[in-house]
């Protein structure tokens, strides 16, 4: 799967393969997104100003926690 994210901490945004999307659950909904944007704390992210936990090489946006 592709998507908007960075290799290493500092990198520009760019487009990078990540894996494969898990399994979809049945209140779940598959979209295919033609267009999107960043916000500000994705900078935050990006610079490593905020630790979101996740493992590099790492997609930029919100997403909902999981657990």
């Amino acid at each position: 799967m592709q998507v908007a994210g960075i290799r290493r901490i500092g990198d520009r945004a760019e487009r990078i393969e990540v894996g494969e999307l898990r399994p979809l659950t049945d209140d779940w909904v598959l979209l295919t997104v033609m267009a999107a944007g960043m916000g500000d704390w994705d900078e935050f992210v990006r610079t490593g100003g905020w630790d979101m936990g996740a493992r590099l090489p790492m997609a930029l946006g919100w997403r909902q926690p999981t657990g």
